[in-house]
């Protein structure tokens, strides 16, 4: 009994350990998509901002990213 209580344990940290490795290497960013987000950027007109594993700023905003109408102030006339 003692000796499955130890082994379901081992297992549990190899998995956990596992988890924790592809959690890590999964945010990390290459060179190449910093580059392709400043290329983006700048065939938009725009500089580069933020770069992220799931987004690329420009100063003009991000990406694919709609226009945000809610900043947009109308004075009636």
């Amino acid at each position: 009994m003692i000796e499955k209580i130890n082994i379901s344990k081992i297992v549990l940290y190899i998995c956990v350990t596992v988890v924790i490795i592809f959690t890590v290497r999964s945010c990390q960013l290459d060179s190449e998509v910093i580059q392709e987000c400043h290329d983006a950027c700048k065939d938009l007109g725009n500089r580069l901002v933020e770069v992220t594993t799931r987004t690329c700023e420009c100063s003009g905003g991000g990406i694919g990213e709609e226009p945000d109408t809610q900043l947009k102030w109308v004075l009636p006339r």
